[in-house]
């Protein structure tokens, strides 16, 4: 059984990963409360009312999106970083995998 040494970019990028996670609960508050509160199933007027209604909530909703997608694609760098040592075709089938 081979022994791996994890390199100090190795470690870096999981770092990044655990605090991209750790974020990604805001996406929860995103889902759950902003959307909850504009949007009403099978009723598009209602929706339009309630985003001109609450435009700060609406506005704010767009830029938790905006930073989540950022945060998605540190995520997947820093996970190839992270797994490209242990195997390099792995890692890339994990990156386009996801």
């Amino acid at each position: 059984m081979a022994t791996y040494i994890v390199g100090e970019s190795q470690r870096k990028a999981a770092k990044v990963v655990g605090a991209v996670y750790l974020f990604d609960f805001v996406a929860v508050f995103d889902e759950f409360y902003v959307r909850g509160r504009l949007i009403v199933d099978n009723n598009a007027a209602e929706t339009a009312h309630n985003i001109i209604a609450h435009e700060r909530l609406f506005r704010l909703g767009i830029a938790v999106d905006l930073v989540e997608m950022a945060a998605l694609v540190a995520l997947a760098t820093a996970l190839y970083v992270t797994l490209e040592g242990v195997n390099q075709h792995l890692a890339l089938l994990g990156l386009f995998g996801d």
